[in-house]
């Protein structure tokens, strides 16, 4: 029994890290910190809580993007991680080939891929042509496409896509180009998908040297649809560039782009594509499935997705017919469960989870709690911690940290807006310990600067 005592006692203490070393090089680095002491905020952590480091740590602040950390929590524990979401294909019993519904079932994933297997679905249930056209089902969600808690200036990138029940391809189109053969020749401009809603004006030149300058953007056009318009030039033997912009309409942009896939399938549609719920005497005729909730969870935090985070907080007020998913019904949800981790309901500010906004307010101290609350379950953890960006191998860490000893070592979620960068999650060290860290920047300083400078800090970490 004593023998089993001393192992238990050497054991106990084998795990009992100095982080000592950790906690002065930190100190030092504060020093050498780009911009102003006082416009950082810090926090370190064990696992039992204890501060290592701390600097403004109770400092409200504006967390970008580091927002959807509190997202991906509260969608883990809302919602099983093996859910996955349908989009299906309805019809009339009897005239399956009058009219098809194609009803949203707020799918983040719902992409080239997921829409093929749709259609062949479809064509298995032996319907060869569509006479009226397409009704497109998008009552799961509210009509707030863009919701008013993004920043007040749109733009045409696909960081900015609206939101809906039903989307299609994040709601963004792909516009490649390529250079021409010849100097002075047009460059190939390509949509991907190509379909009647999006319309393409193209003008880019090839040129045998000088400076690349190319223009895309997105027009909406009346009675509906966008335009993309292209212009510039290209330099001769350039590599194909692909450009993401956002489309306006998610309904329609998913019907038009229902109808192309269609036809790639030999089904012919007649008619054109009206939004509208599936009338009561139509039945279901094919579906698909989106990827499990915890991949959905991944390709949020990994890709830093704004429309995949406002996709999921609508799911979390628990859409119906009669209830349509809201952002502000989903935000009760994530507040609820940012104050069972034990932050106070006064000490912060969410409107938007994405962080696409200026008015989302939060501590290091009380984002490293959450982390912190998030790690003590069990059930959702594993995927928690996988759904975070990797240093040196992929999502938007996939250029950082990427040499040893950081590279692997460090799991966490990136923010980036103007004069505001963040950078929280974990590190690992070999000894075992896993650290919880929340680096946040807001003032004035280059933003590169800051964002190496905390590279710098997370490498401390895993020494």
């Amino acid at each position: 029994m004593q023998f089993l005592l001393g192992i238990l006692f050497l054991t106990h203490f084998t795990f009992a890290i100095d982080l000592s070393p950790i906690k002065n090089d930190l100190k030092k680095s504060i020093d050498k910190a780009p911009g102003k002491s006082s416009e950082y905020s810090l926090w370190v952590g064990q696992d039992d809580g204890t501060a290592i480091f701390a600097v403004n740590e109770s400092t409200k602040r504006i967390p970008a993007s580091l927002t959807k950390i509190f997202t991906a929590g509260t969608v883990l524990k809302k919602i099983p991680v093996t859910r996955r979401f349908l989009t299906e294909v309805w019809a009339n019993k009897d005239l399956p080939e009058n009219s098809l519904c194609l009803k949203g079932g707020g799918d983040p994933t719902f992409v080239s891929e997921t829409m093929w297997v749709l259609v062949n679905n479809l064509a298995r249930s032996g319907i060869k042509s569509v006479k009226q056209g397409i009704i497109v089902d998008d009552t799961l969600f509210d009509k707030q496409y863009i919701d008013r808690s993004r920043e007040s200036v749109r733009v045409d990138r696909a960081y900015d896509a609206p939101v809906s029940a039903m989307s299609f391809n994040w709601n963004s189109v792909n516009v490649i180009v390529r250079p021409g053969v010849t100097a002075g020749s047009l460059a190939s401009v390509f949509l991907d998908p190509e379909t009647k809603y999006v319309q393409l004006k193209s003008g880019v030149k090839t040129i045998a040297k000088g400076k690349e300058r190319l223009s895309v953007e997105r027009k909406n056009l009346k009675p509906f649809g966008d335009l993309i318009e292209a212009s510039g030039e290209f330099l001769m033997g350039a590599s194909e560039k692909i450009i993401y912009k956002n489309i306006s309409d998610p309904p329609l942009w998913s019907g038009y782009a229902f109808i192309e896939f269609l036809a790639q399938r030999g089904i012919k549609v007649g008619g054109d594509v009206k939004v509208g719920s599936c009338p009561s005497d139509f039945e279901m005729v094919a579906k698909s499935e989106s990827w499990p909730l915890s991949s959905v969870v991944a390709d949020m935090m990994k890709f830093s997705n704004n429309y995949v985070a406002e996709m999921l907080t609508k799911h979390l007020s628990n859409p119906s017919s009669a209830n349509p998913g809201s952002l502000e019904g989903g935000l009760a949800k994530i507040r609820e469960v940012i104050e069972e981790s034990g932050v106070d309901k006064n000490d912060y500010v969410l409107i938007n989870p994405s962080g696409l906004t200026r008015k989302n307010q939060f501590t290091a101290k009380d984002m490293g709690r959450f982390l912190q609350f998030i790690q003590r379950d069990f059930q959702i953890f594993p995927e928690f911690l996988a759904s975070f960006p990797i240093s040196g191998q992929d999502g938007t860490l996939k250029n950082r940290m990427s040499n040893p000893p950081a590279k692997g070592w460090i799991r966490a979620k990136t923010g980036m807006l103007n004069g505001a960068i963040g950078l929280a999650g974990f590190a690992g060290r070999q000894s075992g310990e896993i650290i919880t860290f929340v680096f946040i920047y807001n003032g004035s300083t280059d933003t590169f600067r800051v964002r190496d400078y905390f590279d710098q800090l997370a490498e401390i970490l895993v020494r």
